[in-house]
C-alpha cells in the first residue's frame, strides 16, 4: 500500500472510530454499570464507574450520585472509584470551545468528587494530539479544578428518577441468574438491556433516546426495558438523519458558540432541520 492508500485507510478508520464514540451521546441514563458488576464478581478487581458529561450540569451530577449510590449498595466489598471523561462525542472544533468544555469537565470532577478526570485536548476534533497538546490540557484542567475548589458547594441535586431506572435495570439482570456474566448475556437476548443506537449484533436496537430543547436526554422508546412503570417516553415520531446529526453535534455547537441558551430543534415531532445548513442546527433564543 502506498502512502496515499495508507492515508485513506487511516481516514476511514478514524471516521468509524468517531462514529462509534458519538453513539454514546444518545445512550440514555446509563446501563454500563452491569458490566462492572460482572467484572467485580468474576475478578474481585477494583472497579471504576465511568461517565462522560453531556447535557446540563444538574443531570450529570444526578447521574454521578446515582452511580455512587449503586456502587455503595451493590459493591460493598469492592474498591471502586469514579472516573469522568472530558467528553465522548463530537468535540468542539474551535480552540476556545474545546478549552471551555475541558474546563467544565474539570469543574464537574471537583464538584462530584471524582477520583480521576480523563482529559481531551484542543486537537481532539482535528488530529492526534502532540505532547504539548496533552501538557496544555493537563495544565488547563488543573487550573480549572483549583479554582473550583475555592467555590462553595452547591445545593442538593434534584431527583428526576435516574436512580430508580438504573436500579430497576440492575435488579432485572440480577434476577436472571447468580452468574452475572451469563445474566448479562440473557438480559440482552431478552431485551432487558438494550442500548440506544448501539450497532452491536447482540443489541436488540428497540430503544431510542433524544435530546430536548435544553439538551437533556429523554427516552423516545424503551423497547423491552423493565422500566415501563417508571418512565413515559416523550416521543413517538422517528428521528430522521437531520435530527440525529443535530443531537450528536449539540455539545460541539454549544461550546463553540459559547451560548448557554442554545436551543435544539431536533425534538421528535418538530419540523425537520435543513440538512444542508449546519448552522441551522442550533439557534439562540431571543
Amino acid at each position: 500500500m502506498d502512502d496515499a492508500g495508507r492515508v485513506r485507510c487511516g481516514q476511514r478508520v478514524g471516521k468509524l472510530a468517531a462514529l462509534w464514540r458519538r453513539r454514546d451521546q444518545l445512550c440514555n441514563r446509563g446501563v454500563s454499570g452491569d458490566g462492572r458488576l460482572a467484572s467485580a464478581q468474576r475478578l474481585g478487581e477494583p472497579v471504576s464507574k465511568q461517565a462522560a458529561p453531556r447535557g446540563g450540569r444538574a443531570p450529570i451530577e444526578e447521574r454521578q450520585q446515582c452511580g455512587r449510590r449503586l456502587a455503595a449498595q451493590r459493591l460493598p466489598d469492592v474498591d471502586w472509584h469514579v472516573v469522568i471523561y472530558a467528553y465522548m462525542g463530537v468535540y468542539p472544533r474551535t480552540h476556545a470551545g474545546a478549552t471551555r468544555l475541558l474546563t467544565e469537565a474539570a469543574r464537574l470532577a471537583v464538584q462530584t468528587g471524582a477520583a480521576r478526570l480523563i482529559v481531551k485536548t484542543v486537537a481532539e476534533a482535528h488530529r492526534i494530539p502532540t505532547i504539548a497538546d496533552n501538557v496544555g490540557a493537563l495544565e488547563t484542567a488543573a487550573a480549572a479544578a483549583a479554582a473550583e475548589r475555592r467555590v462553595p458547594p452547591g445545593g442538593a441535586v434534584a431527583d428526576t428518577g435516574i436512580h430508580a431506572e438504573a436500579s430497576a435495570l440492575v435488579d432485572a439482570v440480577l434476577d436472571l441468574g447468580r452468574d452475572i456474566g451469563r445474566a448479562l448475556a440473557e438480559a440482552f437476548r431478552s431485551g432487558y438491556l438494550d442500548i440506544p443506537y448501539c450497532l452491536h449484533p447482540d443489541n436488540a436496537g428497540r430503544t431510542r433516546g433524544y435530546l430536548d430543547r435544553d439538551g437533556q436526554v429523554h427516552w423516545q422508546r424503551i423497547g423491552g426495558l423493565p422500566i415501563g412503570d417508571l418512565v413515559r417516553p416523550r416521543g413517538t415520531d422517528g428521528m430522521g438523519s437531520a435530527e440525529l446529526l443535530a443531537s450528536l453535534r449539540y455539545m460541539q455547537h454549544r461550546f463553540d458558540h459559547h451560548a448557554d441558551d442554545i436551543m435544539l430543534d431536533a425534538v421528535p415531532g418538530n419540523r425537520p432541520l435543513p440538512q444542508n445548513q449546519e448552522s441551522a442546527v442550533c439557534t439562540r433564543s431571543r
